[in-house]
């Protein structure tokens, strides 16, 4: 839809005065947001943060883990990481509470609308569930998942670091989207309202590639295809509830995928994902976590 045919969404409270036929359109979600004062400063300092300063801190983590010879290392990133999220996410949430011009349904907090996004988004969902049940039937037949060396640094290997993981996958799935997508895009409308949603689509997206440069090049490049599909998400369905629920399945399906059953201890490999062979190396051949 071209940005010129944008009309911007109303708020929960006027959705009865839309047109009908505007229900399956994909339009902003912060309808007049506005930012004033004080709390305009410091959400512009987090939005800033969430662009530039993210990136730095994800590379300082995954550097410092690869230093780390603690057995615990990686169970502590997982614990950083779930902190950090947590407490953005607390501090984006104590901003649009004290915002006059803003309130949590212009984050996208709230159930989605009937519109097509919602019917096609959801669908998707369950065959994404059912996805990812035939991968973990091939991987228990014995089919490897091949991973990136910085992916592969992330993966659990114990029990303990599974339930890190989980919890991580989770938190990240909540707290990523509430900050790329809601309160990200909120700002934005604040600050440019003549923005049409498929620009709004691109910062997401160029936000959260930016944010995952500690993976590498692979890693910001699938960080911006699904960061563009959950946003569009967001302003077509005007809720949060289904790009949190795609993005904790993506990363939980690392978990899913990883997992030893029975049937791996008795004689299987070490791990079902291996990290990445370098260029002209065999595909089988081994290579530890960067």
């Amino acid at each position: 839809m071209p940005d010129a045919a944008w009309t911007p969404s109303a708020s929960t409270a006027n959705s009865e005065t839309r047109p009908s036929g505007s229900r399956g359109a994909v339009r902003a979600v912060a309808q007049d947001a506005t930012l004033a004062g004080g709390v305009r400063v410091l959400a512009l300092l987090l939005a800033a943060y969430l662009v530039v300063g993210q990136p730095v801190v994800g590379w300082w983590s995954a550097r410092r883990q690869r230093r780390d010879r603690r057995p615990d290392a990686r169970r502590r990133r997982y614990l950083r990481t779930t902190l950090l999220e947590w407490a953005l996410a607390a501090a984006a949430l104590v901003l649009v509470l004290a915002a006059p011009g803003l309130d949590l349904a212009d984050l996208g907090v709230g159930w989605p609308r009937a519109s097509a996004y919602t019917v096609v988004g959801s669908i998707g969902l369950v065959l994404s569930v059912a996805l990812l049940v035939g991968l973990r039937r091939r991987v228990d037949r014995g089919t490897r998942v091949i991973a990136t060396a910085e992916v592969d640094a992330l993966l659990p290997r114990t029990a303990a670091e599974r339930r890190g993981f989980a919890r991580l996958a989770l938190t990240a799935g909540v707290c990523e989207e509430l900050l790329y997508r809601g309160f990200l895009l909120a700002v934005v409308v604040a600050e440019a309202p003549e923005l049409g949603p498929w620009r709004l689509v691109l910062v997401s997206a160029l936000a959260f590639a930016v944010a995952h440069t500690y993976q590498g090049v692979t890693g910001m490049l699938t960080a911006g295809v699904l960061g563009t599909g959950f946003a569009v998400l967001l302003l077509g369905t005007g809720s949060l509830l289904l790009p949190v629920l795609y993005h904790a399945l993506i990363d939980l399906r690392l978990l899913v995928l990883s997992v030893r059953t029975p049937r791996h201890r008795a004689g299987g490999p070490a791990r079902t994902f291996s990290p990445r062979p370098p260029p002209g190396a065999r595909a089988d051949s081994p290579r530890g976590p960067a």
